[in-house]
């Protein structure tokens, strides 16, 4: 069996974080919140817009990804990976805040109650692997 190089398994590592950690804590609960109380005459004129943000959101999120893979391979030190990491998790806040916020537009412009979002399993403040920080304490709990 092949082990990984040290980069490579960092690498899968800050993509799985990405995928299971950021990505849960920003949905919606379920496929669309408030979906029940949309009508379906609602949700039909408002598909082709989620649909199209839906796709402009993933595309950036890939791009976050590429940009960080490329930052850790041209890494050369800890402080390196570090900042490209730091970049990372940034650029992935950033997004779910334009995101959160041309969903914020859509709703409102066809006069739609904003779906809630909530983390997912997790109490306010509760944080991915760190002791004391609440449900799931302790390093790798959650991963």
């Amino acid at each position: 069996m092949t082990l990984l190089p040290a980069a490579a398994r960092r690498l899968a590592l800050v993509a799985l974080l990405c995928l299971s950690g950021s990505a849960a804590l920003a949905q919606p609960v379920g496929p669309m919140p408030n979906r029940d109380r949309l009508t379906p005459e609602q949700r039909q004129k408002i598909f082709p817009d989620m649909r199209r943000l839906t796709l402009q959101d993933h595309r950036e999120r890939i791009a976050i990804l590429q940009r960080a893979e490329s930052c850790i391979n041209r890494a050369a030190s800890d402080d390196a990976l570090a900042e490209c990491m730091r970049d990372q998790r940034e650029a992935m806040r950033q997004q779910r805040r334009q995101q959160r916020s041309e969903l914020q537009a859509l709703f409102a412009r066809n006069g739609l109650p904003m779906p809630q979002w909530r983390r997912l399993d997790k109490p306010p403040g509760a944080r991915y692997g760190r002791p004391g920080a609440g449900a799931g304490e302790g390093a790798g709990a959650e991963i």
